[in-house]
């Protein structure tokens, strides 16, 4: 599993050693099968929380062999009571939940959609300038917004929003409200090495308002569909 989702040694290490607790401990039969293969997943989500690395359950249930997330999430309540009790680590009371940092994140986003360094840098940079500002959005809205950006803004790595929603785990339409929030503080995020303010404003600028106006395009449509039925159906 740590293999498939790129980990560290020390992730694989540490699994390996809470699983064998399980072994050890006479109380806990080390079962068979999916239950297992649960027991793994759910070592490999503690380990990668202990060690502060970003790895969600839902990424860790997609090379776990079909084994359900209900699965998995039993499977870490039995880690936390078992380690709880030979007071090796204080693990919180809350669900099993993977710390998200964002720039590990950067790293596993730019991967996915093989970017260059020249942007992997340019992005890196505009998610720090975007702390600066009052966005209302979640770390990982605003990222995918910061890629779609840039890569809008990119000569040779453009990238359709779809692949970037696939990437990033944010659906296609968070992203270009996203976008079209963080779009008045545009110029002042992304890095003025990577393109200027009129670049910006030119190219930016259109796209997301071609975004913006297509789904209001869509509203007027819908609406006036609806105003058309109603009518028809009062002149009945």
């Amino acid at each position: 599993m740590t293999e498939d989702l790129d980990l560290i040694s020390g992730v694989e290490f540490r699994a390996c050693e809470i699983v064998s607790k399980f072994d050890v401990d006479k109380s806990k039969k080390l079962r068979r099968g999916k239950q297992l293969t649960a027991l793994c997943a759910a070592s490999v989500s503690t380990a990668c929380r202990e060690l502060k690395l970003s790895r969600t359950l839902k990424e860790i249930s997609t090379v776990a062999n079909g084994v359900s997330l209900k699965d998995i999430n039993k499977a870490s309540m039995g880690i936390k009571r078992l380690l709880r009790s030979d007071q090796d680590e204080a693990v919180s009371d809350a669900p099993p939940q993977v710390i998200l940092k964002t720039g590990e994140l950067v790293r596993r986003f730019c991967s996915k959609l093989d970017l260059s360094e020249k942007e992997r840098k340019a992005i890196r940079e505009a998610v720090e300038m975007a702390e600066n500002f009052d966005i209302r959005r979640n770390p990982k809205s605003v990222l995918a917004a910061i890629i779609f950006m840039i890569c809008q803004l990119s000569q040779t790595k453009q990238r359709p929003i779809s692949d970037i929603a696939l990437a990033s785990e944010v659906v296609e339409n968070t992203i270009k409200k996203s976008a079209n929030d963080m779009y008045p503080y545009a110029s002042k995020i992304i890095p003025k090495w990577y393109a200027s303010e009129e670049h910006i404003i030119n190219k930016l600028g259109g796209n997301i308002r071609s975004l913006c106006c297509a789904k209001s395009f869509w509203i007027y449509v819908e609406g006036y569909v609806l105003i058309k039925d109603l009518w028809d159906l009062f002149l009945l």
